[in-house]
């Protein structure tokens, strides 16, 4: 199912490549989703962990400017998006998976996948989009609409769209939802061995964090809680927190954000 992540994958990233939030503040219906929040990532993984309602995916919005900065700063590679303009010259560079991918129910698979690198200026060749097809477990349904495949399998497709064309920040919200554990793990290698570009992944699963993040970021209330390297999170389980989880990871996670000792 799987061929070589790092052939298939190659960034033209310089390694100068970073993205910045500063102070961002971002309300919905006059509720605070996100509070004077400052992030900074270079290439590499940065996961960002945080329960229902912490504002992962707000954060995620902001930064591949699907929804604008209220208040505070936005900066791609050295360039302040504050500008509808700005904000499209700073897409092309980036591959974005949201929380909810639908795609256009008419295309096949594959044809989603070349569309969605043609509409953020990102050519892709046809052999590159098939290592991806395959890469992700969809050789079977390349050539299927969109609107006949079940949600895990829409979802790799999603991970694909952002994966084509090489982007230079790759923003992947809840990439794992419907997967089942095989093509998880097959995310995981991806993930793995992606060199060069700065990625940015929401996720619930703290397993899958500690497998492939260089740097865990915990969210929560709109707040950073936690910035570290896994095994710094794994230090902070405690044997009550360690009852109830899976694993120090997991427990760690615990004392952060339910404040358990």
């Amino acid at each position: 199912m799987m061929r070589d992540a790092e052939e298939m994958i190659s960034s033209t990233s310089s390694g100068q490549h970073f993205l910045s939030l500063t102070n961002v503040s971002y309300q919905y219906n006059n509720k605070l989703v996100l509070e004077n929040l400052s992030l900074k990532t270079s290439p590499g993984v940065t996961v960002i962990l945080g329960p229902n309602g912490a504002g992962k995916s707000t954060l995620l919005k902001l930064a591949s400017t699907e929804i604008p900065t209220q208040s505070g700063m936005l900066k791609i590679c050295g360039h302040h998006v504050m500008t509808e303009r700005s904000a499209r010259s700073a897409r092309r560079r980036i591959g974005y998976l949201p929380q909810t991918f639908r795609g256009i129910p008419e295309f096949t698979a594959i044809e989603t996948v070349r569309y969605c690198a043609w509409l953020h200026g990102r050519s892709a060749h046809l052999s590159e989009i098939q290592d991806l097809v395959t890469a992700l477990g969809l050789d079977s349904v390349a050539h299927r609409k969109i609107r006949t495949l079940s949600g895990g399998t829409l979802r790799r497709v999603g991970i694909a769209t952002a994966l084509a064309g090489k982007p230079d920040y790759i923003l992947l919200d809840e990439p794992a939802a419907g997967l089942d554990p095989q093509q998880r793990i097959s995310l995981r290698q991806i993930l793995l061995q992606l060199q060069g570009p700065l990625v940015l992944v929401s996720t619930h699963l703290v397993e899958d964090a500690v497998v492939f993040a260089d740097r865990i970021v915990i969210i929560k209330a709109g707040k950073m809680v936690f910035d570290g390297p896994s095994n710094v999170l794994q230090d902070m389980a405690t044997a009550e927190t360690l009852k109830f989880a899976g694993s120090h990871a997991e427990a760690g996670y615990l004392s952060i954000v339910d404040g358990i000792k």
